[in-house]
């Protein structure tokens, strides 16, 4: 007699079939089999190990970065954006990642034709309730071709000021900076100094990723 942990699959043999295949503990005699417990779906996969903590932009992701700037069209008169907290901030990484992906959504919503590069960097408080802590904040290269500064300069300080539910007038006049790119140059002494510059220090625990591009960043006119 011989006792074993088999898969199968009581149902026609297709690959959706196989993948919700059970696990069946069957006693092998001599003439018959029987079946003496089935598990349904495969074994539990091992967990991974777990992920390092994150110490900032190593020189890869920085080459990929600056690779991914020097391959964009248009930066000429794209618009250079900080996105900075109230003096009330989520420490939650997901949340901040949150806040930007909703940002980001809503521009793409009123400009359809926008690209952008983002990168997130953390700085210590200066000023407000939580001076001292480790507060992020983001930088953008946005390409929305046509568009007038003051518009843009408008559109993106309310929808910072309502996506991080604010409520403070100050952080509604002083929680976004937009300004123009004046020539390739000027963008490329953007992406050193703030965009692809590395991190004084490392990065708190669980940050996620720091850098990121989407929309029509390819579609954009040289």
């Amino acid at each position: 007699m011989a006792t074993g942990l088999v898969q199968c699959a009581i149902s026609d043999d297709t690959p959706e079939n196989r993948a919700q295949a059970g696990y069946a503990r069957l006693d092998v005699h001599a003439g018959h089999v029987s079946i003496k417990s089935i598990t349904k779906g495969p074994p539990a996969p091992q967990a991974s190990p777990s992920r390092g903590k994150v110490r900032g932009m190593s020189r890869r992701s920085r080459k990929r970065l600056l690779e991914r700037i020097s391959a964009t069209r248009g930066l000429k008169g794209a618009f250079f954006v900080t996105l900075t907290y109230p003096d009330e901030f989520p420490e939650d990484p997901r949340q901040q990642y949150r806040d930007l992906k909703v940002f980001l959504q809503r521009l793409l919503q009123k400009y359809p034709d926008a690209g952008y590069i983002w990168r997130k960097e953390y700085k210590k408080r200066k000023s407000g309730v939580n001076v001292g802590l480790i507060a992020p904040h983001y930088h953008l290269f946005i390409l929305i071709p046509g568009q007038l500064l003051t518009n843009v300069r408008s559109y993106i300080s309310q929808a910072w000021f309502e996506v991080v539910a604010s409520g403070d007038e100050r952080h509604l006049r002083a929680g976004t900076q937009v300004d123009v790119l004046k020539n390739l140059r000027h963008a490329m002494y953007y992406a050193s100094k703030y965009i692809a510059k590395q991190d004084d220090d490392a990065l708190p625990d669980g940050t996620g990723r720091i850098w990121g591009y989407g929309g029509r960043l390819d579609a954009q006119a040289s």
